[in-house]
């Protein structure tokens, strides 16, 4: 069973990939930084590598590792310019898709992830051009399974600075090198603002892979196969399976423990009820 699931994860994985590498989707995703976010499709496109379709955007290595350590694998890793600075790279974007796990585990996989864009640009270089020349790293994870209250809401986790005597006059720091974003999904029509409404409609299990394609058409001018579509949902699916799974596991847990206390206290109470008699 453990097998099963991991081949299906990993099969869903590539999908993912596949679905965030379509330029138009990950132009909608970027949208998260405040960089993008008033940005036109076009605008953004110019600031990706893409292939010569002018459609699929080119990813860098995925197998970050560093030296004597387990590597990480990351669903998908872009090299991204900023808009109207005429500069190279200059932000390193992990896109990642993540099933349910618990949100301390989420936060220290995050931690590890964004350090490891940081130090993957040692790779042929010295350290004093590193230091020189460091590209800022931003990490968006895409939640499947949010919590109720951070349905259809977008965290975003940067550094700031102040100094001790003027706390409450932040600013920002020189050290903000890891940006981390989630964008949590909902139910489809919960939110129509992109990219939250874009991916709620694309992993929403009310619509058919058709009339989703429709919508996207429709709602955010992309046009995705209805193959694509169909096994991006089959991820969404996963996720509800999980979701149900941890959801059953607790009650029964929760069911047998009760038992347990209830068994623990009739035999606290029958020894009282010994010495006392």
């Amino acid at each position: 069973m453990q097998s099963d699931t991991h081949d299906k994860t990993m099969i869903d994985d590539q999908w993912f990939k596949a679905l965030v590498h379509d330029g138009h989707v990950l132009a909608e995703i970027l949208r998260v930084m405040p960089e993008f976010r008033d940005r036109s499709r076009e605008e953004i496109l110019t600031c990706l590598e893409l292939d010569g379709d002018r459609r699929h955007v080119k990813g860098r290595g995925t197998e970050l590792g560093a030296k004597g350590s387990t590597p990480v694998h990351l669903d998908s890793v872009f090299d991204v310019t900023l808009p109207g600075t005429g500069k190279g790279i200059e932000i390193i974007v992990g896109v990642e898709g993540q099933n349910y796990i618990r949100g301390d585990v989420l936060a220290n996989r995050q931690l590890l992830y964004s350090s490891r864009m940081i130090t993957e640009q040692e790779k042929g270089t010295t350290k004093q051009q590193l230091y020189e020349n460091m590209k800022r790293t931003v990490s968006i994870w895409v939640r499947l399974n949010a919590s109720p209250e951070a349905r259809n809401r977008v965290v975003r986790d940067y550094r700031m600075r102040h100094y001790l005597d003027a706390p409450g006059e932040p600013f920002e720091s020189p050290l903000n090198k890891m940006e981390i974003y989630e964008i949590n999904i909902g139910g489809y029509s919960e939110r129509e603002e992109s990219p939250v409404g874009m991916l709620n409609l694309l992993f929403t299990k009310d619509l058919d892979t058709g009339a989703t394609q429709s919508k996207l058409r429709e709602k955010y001018d992309i046009v995705i196969e209805e193959s694509l579509i169909g096994e991006v949902k089959k991820m969404g699916a996963l996720a509800d399976e999980y979701e149900y799974l941890m959801q059953s596991s607790y009650e029964k847990g929760e069911a047998a423990g009760f038992k347990k206390g209830l068994a623990s206290a009739y035999e606290k109470g029958e020894a009282s009820g010994f010495k006392k008699g």
